[in-house]
């Protein structure tokens, strides 16, 4: 219990968020469905404190390698052996693997994910055995989802991975890496729309991102109407097809069941207000992450690019930001426990006695 509590003190920043999100009942247009997703959420944001808990933080890249791995080896299993379970029967992605989850959105990103740390922890003796074997069957799952947002993610996931451990590799060269990161985001700032179209290109996909930029256009108005507070955490989506938002030519949309931008949902869950109190918490464990990777902490450096990878996959789709059952906000959730954990003694992830005492 007091290991529970400690941790949570350091992690005020979730709890505030949390609490937040909790008091979405009072001013949401469906109390009742707020409220039982919010306590979803706190159920699943309990899983990921009880793994760390368990766990430890030796452990936990490996714990969540391993399931993560049991999760890509059974959607690629289903995909092949039970097709019409497995991959999507019908409509425009038809044929497309979505594995163990409802759609191929929600595998891509899993598996993109997974390979990311696959590459963290390929230098370990339990993974090196296995390291070829589970790289070709995660490359395999996210090729057959064949979605956009998978690919760019892992290749933003890669990219960051190479910059942070030659971040963490060489001290003397920190300095110079981040003036280049700085430079390289202020260059595709200023030439936005070139690297964005190319990017498009490449990706096989319109301007309109499948359709998502008619839809952050549509939900606009309906944001600014209950923008400081939001409609209450989970209630739009439940049932959209009430707004007036959503008749004639923009009717398509009360069929959808997220906004494929987290950002946005934060908007229409919990306001502006609550979107900054999210966005904080990710920031600070973000940051401590950085923190972690500039001690030379290989794990801290691989979760930090974990998690800047679901903050890429937000924009694009709804991803793991404060999601109830979904298994990458637990992840986010224990890699936020070890972030905050103190004193922490070289690498190997020792716990302070006090805390140790009290297990």
């Amino acid at each position: 219990m007091q290991e529970t509590l400690e941790i949570l003190r350091r992690n005020g920043m979730l709890v505030v968020a949390l609490a937040v999100i909790l008091m979405s009942t009072v001013w949401s247009i469906d109390p009742a469905i707020t409220l039982r997703r919010a306590l979803a959420l706190l159920g699943t944001t309990a899983v990921g404190l009880l793994i760390y808990i368990e766990v430890g933080r030796a452990g936990l890249l490996r714990f969540f390698v391993m399931n993560l791995a049991l999760f890509v080896v059974g959607s690629v299993v289903l995909a092949l052996v039970m097709p019409q379970l497995g991959t999507h029967p019908s409509g425009i992605f038809a044929g497309h693997w979505r594995g163990l989850v409802d759609d191929k959105n929600g595998v891509a990103p899993a598996a993109a994910v997974f390979l990311i740390l696959c590459l963290g922890v390929r230098k370990q003796t339990w993974v090196m055995t296995w390291s070829i074997p589970l790289l070709a069957v995660g490359s395999l799952l996210l090729y057959r989802a064949g979605s956009a947002t998978g690919y760019a993610s892992l290749a933003f996931g890669i990219a960051v991975f190479v910059i942070m451990n030659l971040y963490r590799k060489s001290p003397p060269l920190r300095l110079l890496i981040v003036c280049g990161v700085g430079t390289l985001l202020l260059i595709a700032t200023l030439n936005y729309s070139t690297l964005f179209n190319t990017a498009l290109a490449m990706l096989d996909r319109d301007a309109t991102l499948t359709g998502r930029t008619a839809m952050w256009q549509a939900l606009t108005p309906l944001i600014t109407e209950r923008f400081w507070l939001g409609t209450g955490y989970g209630a739009f989506w439940y049932d959209p097809s009430g707004y007036s938002g959503f008749s004639g030519s923009s009717r398509w949309m009360a069929d959808m069941n997220y906004a494929h931008n987290a950002y946005i949902d934060m908007l229409l869950n919990v306001g502006a207000i609550g979107l900054v109190i999210q966005l904080a918490f990710l920031f600070i464990v973000s940051g401590r992450l950085l923190a972690g990777a500039s001690r030379d902490d290989s794990d801290a450096t691989t979760m930090l690019v974990v998690v800047l990878t679901l903050l890429f996959v937000g924009i694009v789709d709804t991803g793991a930001l404060f999601r109830a059952n979904a298994g990458l906000w637990v992840m986010i959730v224990a890699f936020a426990c070890y972030a905050a954990e103190w004193r922490v003694i070289g690498t190997t992830g020792t716990r302070r006695p006090a805390l140790q005492a009290s297990r």
